[in-house]
This record gives structure tokens, sequence and C-alpha cells, in this order.
């Protein structure tokens, strides 16, 4: 639910500040695909990490952290490089 909200309002305020719908749509997708990958990754690592009976909640700090940085900047630049033929 957070991520349809926030990408439905950073389309529109992309849409108003650069006035490209697709600009906007672009960023929303990725804000969104972002956010639900993002919360998968803290919902599965300390799964994962108690089922190989490490401690989830030493462990999961630094390497949610990590993961879901990497995987943000590659969702971002990956559709911004998809679209970015479209947008030129």
């Amino acid at each position: 639910m957070i991520g349809l909200v926030c990408a439905a309002l950073i389309t529109v305020i992309a849409y108003f500040w650069q006035g490209s719908w697709l600009l906007g749509m672009i960023i929303g997708i990725s804000l969104f695909c972002t956010l639900v990958i993002g919360t998968l990754t803290r919902t599965c690592i300390p799964l994962v990490l108690s089922r190989f009976k490490v401690d989830p909640a030493v462990a999961s700090g630094p390497l949610i952290t990590t993961l879901n940085d990497i995987l943000s900047l590659f969702i971002y630049f990956g559709i911004a490089t998809r679209f970015l033929g479209a947008l030129m």
C-alpha cells in the first residue's frame, strides 16, 4: 500500500516538475519496485538466517541495508536505462 501511494505521489510530482508523464511513470514504477523488493528483502532475510541457526538480529542489519541499497540502485538504473530511449 505504501509503495502504491508513494509511487502515485512521486509520479504526479515529477509530472508537474518536469512536465512529462513518461518521466513521472518511470520514477513511480522504480520507486514502487524498490519499496516492494526492499520490503521482501527485510522480511525474508531474517527468516532465512534463523533457518540456518544464525541470530537474525545480529546479522540482518548490515546485510539487509547493503542488499537493499544494491538492489535499489539496480532497479532505478535498470528501469531508467530501459526507458531512456523513450525519454530522449
